[in-house]
């Protein structure tokens, strides 16, 4: 029953949406946000489950969030949203009922909705690690996340967090009795034999890649480095890329920057080893506490980052070996991009890929599982 290292698969998810009766109903707020057939979003979260197959005794379980097809059609979506979530969690408990394995690592779990089923997961907190992935940057801005993951550690839930344990003391100092332990952020392996972009010449190109949504907007960067460079005179510094799926962000930088279009995944890998420095100018209070799949993706086609220094990327591009650099405030970021065109080509940054390689990879990610739950024993 390996295959089934998830608690609920994407073609289970398929499933209920295509034969659902609210597939059928026309209702499209209900169909997009629950129904949709889930897939990880990224390779590097999907990572964690293929290390963990090697890891006897320790299974992944990933905490479905939909709507059960019988459920009232008439109930409206406000309502229906927040009782999936819960529904979801008490799924989780009947799972784990069945499963006998000595370890079991949940995945995208909800704070609150979790606090609201322990009463059904406490009889399983022996074996249980809850993986917080958005959990403590919710924390860090909801006073009332940060009451609930303290109260889930006093009632003796063990937590995994990305990185350093020491992101657990936006929750509270120390660990506050709760037991954490640190996993790192997977680097995964991609395909190799992805067609590349033309580079046409040997100026270092620097790219905004990814969704440019609020949290993540790269507006204001592209602003930053476009008049850089017009200032910047000849020889350039670096060239531009630029790519997204958003093609009023593409139509508004053509003029003065590569654009990709990365709707498709392949494109958006193409886009990546187009790159030598991949720039994540992340909202610095969306994204302490977090950790960024796009930069294990970046590394994983070679090319240094630059990101804002806070909590959780901060490491992920620092350990074991800075695999780029960081900025501490917006005025900062151009003097961080430069720092890491200059380091690429170097011994030092090919040292430093290799090294994050072994401590990201798969083999890196079993090794951090096992010694989990040998400390755990």
């Amino acid at each position: 029953m390996r295959a089934r290292e998830d608690a609920y698969s994407t073609a289970d998810m398929r499933g209920v949406a295509r034969g659902s009766p609210e597939r059928r109903s026309g209702n499209p707020g209900l169909n997009s946000f629950y129904l949709r057939g889930y897939k990880d979003p990224h390779v590097t979260i999907k990572a964690i489950s293929v290390a963990a197959r090697r890891v006897p005794g320790l299974r992944v379980l990933r905490v479905p969030m939909h709507v059960p097809p019988r459920w009232p059609r008439a109930l409206p979506n406000a309502l229906l949203a927040p009782l999936g979530k819960l529904y979801g969690h008490f799924l989780l408990c009947r799972r784990l009922r069945r499963i006998r394995a000595p370890a079991v690592l949940v995945r995208e779990f909800l704070t609150l909705p979790l606090l609201l089923s322990s009463v059904c997961l406490l009889r399983f907190k022996h074996r249980l690690w809850l993986l917080c992935h958005h959990n403590l940057a919710f924390a860090a801005e909801r006073p009332a996340h940060r009451w609930a993951l303290r109260a889930l550690g006093s009632l003796g839930f063990r937590f995994v967090v990305f990185e350093d344990v020491s992101l657990w003391r936006v929750i509270d100092s120390g660990t506050g009795g709760a037991t954490v332990a640190a996993l790192p952020c997977p680097v995964p392996v991609l395909d190799s034999d992805q067609a590349q972009m033309p580079r046409g010449d040997d100026v270092p190109a620097v790219g905004l890649i990814g969704n440019f949504r609020l949290e993540k907007s790269s507006d204001w960067a592209a602003h930053a480095i476009v008049d850089f460079l017009k200032n910047a005179g000849s020889p350039q510094p670096f060239k531009l890329i630029i790519g997204t799926s958003d093609r009023a962000v593409r139509s508004k930088w053509a003029h003065v920057a590569t654009t990709v279009d990365t709707t498709r995944y392949s494109d958006y890998l193409r886009a990546l080893k187009a790159c030598d420095v991949v720039v994540l100018p992340y909202d610095r209070s969306a994204y302490a506490y977090r950790v960024s799949g796009v930069l294990s993706e970046a590394l994983a086609c070679g090319c240094a980052t630059v990101v804002p220094a806070v909590p959780g990327l901060r490491e992920q591009v620092r350990v074991p070996e800075p695999v780029g650099s960081c900025y501490e405030r917006p005025e900062h970021l151009l003097d961080a991009i430069i720092a890491a065109t200059e380091l690429i080509g170097t011994p030092k940054f090919a040292r430093a890929l290799a090294t994050h390689s072994a401590y990201r990879g798969i083999q890196g990610v079993e090794s951090a599982l096992r010694r989990l739950l040998n400390a755990a024993a």
